[in-house]
């Protein structure tokens, strides 16, 4: 979990260095090992507390459904928590960036405290699962 809250404010740090958005916001997903929603809840945290907006999905999901709406929805970025192809005992963070390439560079971890009023907000994508099955279907 610290990782996590490490990783989700040098990310949301990141964000605001890079993207000049009134208003910035994430989607983060999550596969279905025992850790990845604990992970995702912690990254949650730490993107919320940084003044990030988030729109989580509400249960496990692909990783190419968190880029499909990352991209098509004009977000900033998103995170996938997945293992992949590790051992089922470990789990990962994936960042995206707004194209949906895979974010490769070093994260500072840096942590301003943010106003209360300008903390993030979380919405759950509903509507993201049902265009992407009409995406890869068409």
């Amino acid at each position: 979990p610290e990782l996590a809250l490490r990783v989700g404010r040098a990310f949301a740090f990141w964000i605001i260095k890079n993207y000049n958005a009134d208003e910035n916001y994430v989607y983060v997903g999550y596969d279905n090992r025992r850790s990845s929603e604990q992970i995702a809840s912690c990254l949650i945290a730490a993107l919320t507390s940084s003044g990030i907006n988030v729109m989580k999905f509400e249960e496990p999901v692909p990783t190419p459904l968190v880029i499909h709406a990352t991209v098509n929805n004009d977000s900033q970025g998103g995170v996938m928590i997945t293992g992949s192809h590790l051992p089922a005992t470990d789990n990962g963070i994936i960042l995206f960036d707004n194209q949906g390439n895979y974010y490769k560079g070093l994260l500072e971890d840096h942590y301003d405290p943010v106003d209360w009023s300008k903390l993030g907000k979380v919405k759950k994508a509903l509507t993201e699962i049902n265009e992407y099955k009409l995406f890869i279907t068409s």
